[in-house]
């Protein structure tokens, strides 16, 4: 899938060109946007990805155990499409832009790790595609609220004006008739 999920002889193998960190809750491994970041594998704990939208977090995954993350900025240089951080205390193996290039040629992992970068290209290029619409969407909406409310307001200060000339009419009827 798209997020694989390496098992314990695999992450063994991925050790050999990694360090290991043990992380507190809430630590940012990848921030949106950022190039250059590190491959991570987690070994204990999990992490939370996430966008920024509007100024909320939108959720985007859980991982756990045996996922990674990190490999688009390695094979591509470009930024993070989404931020990361622990979900919880959290054991990483931090593999370094130096070490990555021999930890794909050298493991057996190196496959695996080609083949979730090419199904999360595509997804996070179908994800950004799909919120292009929604925010197009929004922008109508937003407009086609604009201009049913205007009428709305006018009818509205129309009518507190007709009210108002309602009492007034009333009122020089009642003095004509009585004087």
């Amino acid at each position: 899938g798209v997020y694989p999920v390496l098992n314990g002889d695999q992450i063994a193998e991925v050790r050999a060109y990694a360090t290991e960190l043990e992380l507190p809750d809430g630590t940012p491994l990848v921030t949106e946007g950022e190039t250059g970041y590190p491959f991570f594998v987690v070994v204990d704990g999990g992490t939370r990805t996430f966008k920024r939208l509007h100024g909320a977090e939108m959720p985007l995954a859980v991982h756990g155990p045996g996922t990674f993350t990190g490999d688009l900025s390695m094979l591509t240089g470009e930024g993070a499409g989404a931020s990361e951080r622990t979900a919880g205390p959290t054991r990483v193996l931090r593999v370094d832009r130096e070490r990555f290039a021999s930890l794909v040629s050298g493991c057996g992992i190196g496959a695996l790790i080609l083949a979730a970068l090419a199904r999360r290209t595509f997804n996070m290029e179908t994800y950004l595609r799909e919120q292009g619409k929604l925010i197009a969407l929004g922008k109508m909406a937003a407009g086609l609220a604009h201009e049913l409310n205007n009428p709305a307001a006018a009818i509205r200060g129309a009518s507190r004006h007709l009210a108002d000339a309602v009492v007034a009419l009333h009122e020089r009827a009642v003095r004509h008739d009585a004087g």
